[in-house]
């Protein structure tokens, strides 16, 4: 499925940001439909949550996932 991670310094260097392990947690035993919404809900919410300080979002999946980031790229739109 793969996961919406904010860029954090610090997360690749063996430090771990406080709200992934509740969003792995959640992602352990969820349905590929139900990870989706799981997903998208936490990227949106960062999304709002960061908005007014970003001059931009760079928005990757893995596995050719596209519709994913097609979904919150009309999120962000949407906010404008």
């Amino acid at each position: 499925m793969g996961c919406f991670f904010p860029c954090i310094h610090g997360v690749g260097s063996g430090k771990t940001a406080a709200f992934i392990i509740p969003l792995i947690e959640k992602l352990k035993d969820a349905s590929k439909e139900d990870a989706k919404r799981i997903v998208i809900d936490f990227a949106e919410r960062t999304i709002d949550e960061v908005y007014a300080f970003a001059d931009g979002f760079y928005i990757m999946f893995p596995l050719k996932r596209y519709e994913l980031a097609e979904e919150l790229v009309g999120y962000i739109r949407g906010k404008r």
